[in-house]
């Protein structure tokens, strides 16, 4: 009879682990589409591709990113700079770099990995898959974030994992916390979001403040967003060698 005891104890153990966590995911998902929402992303909008154009840095230093994407792993960046144009381009078969004198160089591994996660790492691309089933979405308490009250979401998208931390009132993302591909490993790595503005359509954060290891590392502003623009694929093409 007692051995019977422990069985019953234990199925019912189980069952109240598995009722917990759905509860966690079901208010999860719930957050995601809140979030989606707050970005003004519609229940049935399709997000094929994105064109976003960032500043980073002041002064002679400074450099303007144009970034295309098509979803969920290409992407081409165009930066420019006082010193010209580069361009880099990362796809699932291959990734390389322009150099302003028009040679072409392979990217390491790891800088091609950690570029494809940041493809599915970006809030909006999360966000508009929150109904995706192969997503997991699950809210495991709260914090607060430079004084904000925010709900705490884990996600896990393939191999991609991220942290949200969601202000409970605007339902905005506040922070995302992850961990970057570095050259000798996985980095701590986390951004700080804010100043909301209307672009494409939609409502994103136009500032990023990105930290590593708890540092600071640089400051990205976001300048415009176009949803959905023609691109054409062989943009994503290596060039023939000169």
């Amino acid at each position: 009879m007692k051995r019977l005891s422990w069985m019953v104890m234990a199925v019912v153990a189980t069952a109240a682990l598995a009722q917990g966590q759905s509860r966690a995911e079901k208010d999860g998902r719930k957050a995601a589409h809140e979030v989606a929402r707050a970005m003004g992303l519609k229940d049935q909008q399709e997000i094929r591709a994105l064109r976003a154009t960032f500043t980073q840095g002041e002064g002679a230093g400074a450099s303007t990113v144009t970034a295309t994407i098509l979803e969920p792993d290409h992407m081409r960046a165009e930066i420019k700079s006082a010193r010209g144009t580069m361009t880099a381009v990362f796809t699932p078969q291959d990734a390389f770099l322009v150099a302003p004198d028009g040679s072409v160089h392979d990217v390491p591994a790891y800088q091609k990995q950690e570029s494809l996660e940041q493809i599915v790492r970006d809030p909006l691309y999360l966000a508009s898959h929150w109904k995706d089933p192969d997503i997991r979405f699950s809210q495991i308490g709260s914090d607060r974030v430079n004084g904000v009250p925010a709900e705490i979401v884990d996600i896990a998208a393939g191999a991609v994992r991220v942290r949200w931390f969601v202000e409970e009132k605007s339902k905005r993302l506040v922070r995302e916390e992850y961990l970057a591909v570095g050259e000798h490993g996985r980095i701590s790595a986390a951004t700080d979001l804010s100043d909301w503005r209307a672009m494409g359509g939609l409502v994103v954060p136009a500032k990023h403040e990105n930290y590593q290891d708890g540092r600071p590392t640089s400051v990205v502003t976001q300048t415009g967003l176009e949803v959905n623009p023609a691109v054409d694929a062989k943009a994503f093409e290596r060039p023939a060698a000169r």
